[in-house]
């Protein structure tokens, strides 16, 4: 799974988890600069329509609960050349 994918997996996990969260409080928790994690709440949002807002009484938070990361399928190969696919959602 590349680097990118499993960090926003990661930040959608903080997100929802009802603690309030600045963006210097995920880069902290992704061990990553704050730039990055900024980087990446804007591609969330504006790639992936992510109803993401920030507040100073709820932090970073979604608008939508419902809202969920698209699925995403993964075709992996073993060191046999037998293929598996995965789809995480």
């Amino acid at each position: 799974m590349s680097r990118h994918l499993e960090r926003l997996l990661q930040l959608d996990t903080l997100i929802r988890s009802n603690q309030r969260y600045t963006a210097g409080g995920l880069a902290l928790a992704v061990e990553r600069s704050d730039r990055t994690v900024r980087s990446d709440l804007a591609f969330l949002r504006d790639r992936l329509n992510a109803p993401l807002l920030y507040s100073k009484t709820k932090g970073y938070h979604y608008t939508d609960p419902d809202w969920r990361l698209p699925s995403i399928t993964l075709t992996l190969f073993n060191h046999s050349g037998q293929r598996k696919i995965i789809t995480l959602a």
